[in-house]
């Protein structure tokens, strides 16, 4: 009989966990102690509780016990404090506080917007080993990673620019220094926006896209050495500089191969609403330059100045001028982060391209990168760039034609244009009886690598050479 009443006796419930914090959790510089004291108290304060939340589940938690604290800890005064250890230690018990009451925040949603602008702020400092911080810095990214507090500010309205400025932030911080624990914290914050978010905003796309465009130093440095400018930030020289774009070029990748199913759709719209819409709403197209264009790449001779040409400049940028009403002008001039390679000079393209927007020929370079890397990611982009093919301007055609036959003479696993995309290696295949003898020209630079690295190919390209119509000296390149 004893048993049974002690079997049906209900187990008695843990103790909840309280927090312990007599009187306000900071002080003004005129209480008693003045202001040295004060900020001491304060670090004192902070850290007590920044140990006890720490320790807390949610599951026994009395968030009662928590409000007071909650609520101060987005006080202007500590989210704005001038010390860097006392606005760590803020962010790592504001963490806490969310994870605590999650899935409900305690935070008005003008509260959340402050709190996680606060947040993005310190996520600069995480992984910089010189910053004695390090300890809360790694705790407040870790946390947004595991817990996904971070996707509350998908909730927020008009969260586009917090999102972007996030994206930005996180790539401007991860550097080779940073600890690969901390950079796999940021990609998972990363992603986990990406997952949440119901729309991606343009500024996202920009700040990830650019980390696939090779800076103009580096860009210009190998031009001169007659290296490949194609193969990204990942192999720029190495310089400090450098070692920080691969840094953030890695975890580009990374995040833009982990999502990029979602991210397809808003990567083709970013390309032709803001890029490939100039070549319709934007500057005209003056014919081609006469020149050679180098056998790598995009490594465009400078043109020799003279009158001609800045007249012809001139003209053009008159045109632009009054073109810059057009929807697809203004989003460019608004949204478009892109980092003129070597070919661009203050915005101006030069070389064999120099009458196209800099914009548009940056946008292939861009599109020839991300193929190498993340060819995922240009699913509806590349039919777009293969319309170019059959411009009725000779040198969109042979833009297109360039850059399509760079990205098809990729080696295996760096794309695979033409078997993903057979339709397009057939149309680029015509160019071959283009009626601009300088398309022909462009095709027959472009066939080596293709017929080199894709001998599945070579029956193709050979069944080309009857149509192509060119001098001997062309055919001699290849």
């Amino acid at each position: 009989m004893a048993r049974k009443k002690a079997a049906a006796a209900a187990p008695a419930e843990p103790p909840k966990q309280r927090l312990v914090l007599e009187g306000a959790l900071h002080h003004s510089s005129s209480s008693k102690g003045g202001a040295a004291g004060s900020h001491a108290e304060l670090v004192k304060r902070l850290t007590s509780v920044h140990d006890q939340l720490r320790d807390f589940d949610q599951d026994t938690v009395d968030t009662s016990s928590l409000d007071r604290c909650a609520d101060e800890l987005v006080d202007p005064i500590l989210l704005l404090h001038k010390d860097k250890s006392v606005k760590a230690l803020v962010a790592a018990c504001i963490v806490d506080i969310l994870r605590l009451y999650a899935p409900e925040a305690p935070y008005t949603p003008a509260q959340l917007h402050d709190l996680f602008e606060f947040l993005t702020n310190q996520l600069k400092y995480a992984g910089d080993p010189k910053d004695p911080n390090q300890p809360e810095h790694f705790y407040v990214v870790d946390s947004l990673a595991s817990v996904k507090s971070i996707v509350l500010v998908c909730d927020l309205d008009h969260d586009d620019q917090l999102l972007s400025r996030i994206f930005a932030v996180v790539f401007d911080t991860v550097s080779s220094q940073t600890p690969k624990n901390v950079t796999l914290a940021l990609s998972d914050i990363l992603l986990s926006l990406l997952d949440e978010a119901t729309s991606i905003p343009p500024g996202v796309i920009n700040a990830l896209t650019a980390q696939f465009i090779p800076s103009r130093a580096n860009s210009s440095s190998r031009a001169s050495k007659g290296k490949d400018r194609a193969s990204g930030p990942d192999d720029d020289n190495n310089t400090e500089s450098a070692h920080e774009r691969r840094a953030a070029f890695r975890l580009a990748v990374d995040v833009a191969r982990a999502a990029s199913d979602k991210l397809q759709r808003y990567v083709s719209q970013y390309f032709s609403e803001t890029v490939l819409a100039s070549v319709n709403g934007g500057n005209g197209v003056r014919g081609a330059r006469s020149g050679d264009d180098d056998d790598e790449d995009d490594e465009m001779s400078e043109p020799e100045s003279s009158a001609d040409d800045d007249e012809g400049t001139a003209r053009g940028r008159g045109r632009g001028k009054r073109r810059a009403k057009t929807k697809a002008r203004a989003k460019l001039a608004k949204d478009s982060h892109f980092v003129p390679g070597g070919g661009a000079r203050n915005g101006m393209e030069t070389g064999e391209y120099a009458s196209l927007p800099a914009q548009l020929v940056d946008a292939h370079r861009l599109i020839r990168s991300l193929n190498r890397h993340v060819p995922a990611l240009l699913l509806n982009v590349i039919p777009q760039l293969a319309e170019e093919l059959t411009s009725n301007e000779p040198l969109l055609r042979i833009l297109a034609t360039d850059f399509l036959g760079q990205m098809l003479g990729e080696p295996v696993g760096r794309g695979d244009l033409a078997k993903n995309n057979p339709g397009v290696w057939k149309e680029w295949l015509k160019r071959a009886r283009d009626k601009d003898a300088k398309v022909r020209i462009k095709m027959c630079d472009r066939l080596e690598p293709i017929w080199r690295e894709h001998p599945e190919l070579a029956q193709d390209v050979e069944g080309q050479f009857p149509s192509l119509s060119l001098p001997l000296s062309s055919y001699r390149r290849i």
